[in-house]
């Protein structure tokens, strides 16, 4: 799922210092992508996720 703490990037792919991830009950999962200061949104088996609040 993208770089991992430490990496760079802002893509939709792209994590930066991810801090806390959690999952809903689908199995999605949102991530704190710290350094990017946004969470982003992962459906179950996707490849990038989505921006759903901060910074796109």
């Amino acid at each position: 799922a993208g770089q991992t703490a430490g990496g760079s990037g802002s893509g939709s792919s792209d994590l930066f210092r991810p801090s806390s991830v959690t999952f809903d009950q689908s199995g999605n999962m949102y991530i704190a992508d710290s350094n990017n200061h946004r969470v982003q949104f992962w459906l179950n088996n996707a490849s990038s996720g989505t921006t759903v609040a901060g910074i796109t």
